[in-house]
């Protein structure tokens, strides 16, 4: 093929060429740049701080409706694998249940202070299975079942 032809707003798009391209070397290809690109990209991890990782798992994890994600969904997200988000919380001394547990105390204590949604409805939204898990957990964590905290709160 000389050239290529592209059609827009078609149903159907395709692109052909011989599959020994595929290991044809990248011409283009520039090896110290490339190397300074990468150089470039450690220093500025080594400058992030250690807490701006948990600052980042907690944010996302505000922000998640429903069941919060599970580890491998957040290590994704923050290009890593789950292992190694689990070492590096660990160096500063969370786990990703410390963390989902804090956001979802967190939210439990704004939903029930700040609207009249049935308990039954912000366990379900938080990902509780019941509303009895979600009742002990708010008990470990407050003293306090939510009813009460709602009571107390709404004064």
């Amino acid at each position: 093929l000389d050239y290529c032809c592209f059609t827009f707003n078609a149903k159907q798009c395709a692109m052909h060429f011989p599959t020994q391209w595929l290991d044809a070397p990248f011409e283009s290809a520039n090896t110290a740049l490339c190397q300074a690109a990468l150089a470039q990209c450690e220093e500025e991890l080594r400058k992030v701080k250690p807490q701006d990782l948990v600052d980042r798992v907690r944010n996302f994890l505000t922000l998640q409706e429903g069941a919060l994600p599970s580890i491998d969904v957040v290590a994704e997200r923050n290009f890593m694998s789950a292992a190694t988000l689990k070492r590096k919380l660990g160096e500063l001394d969370y786990t990703y249940q410390d963390l989902k547990n804090e956001v979802r105390l967190f939210t439990a204590k704004e939903k029930l202070s700040s609207s009249e949604l049935p308990i039954e409805l912000i366990a379900d939204q938080l990902g509780f299975s019941d509303n009895s898990n979600f009742a002990k957990f708010f008990k470990r964590q407050t003293g306090l079942t939510p009813k009460q905290y709602r009571t107390t709160e709404q004064k």
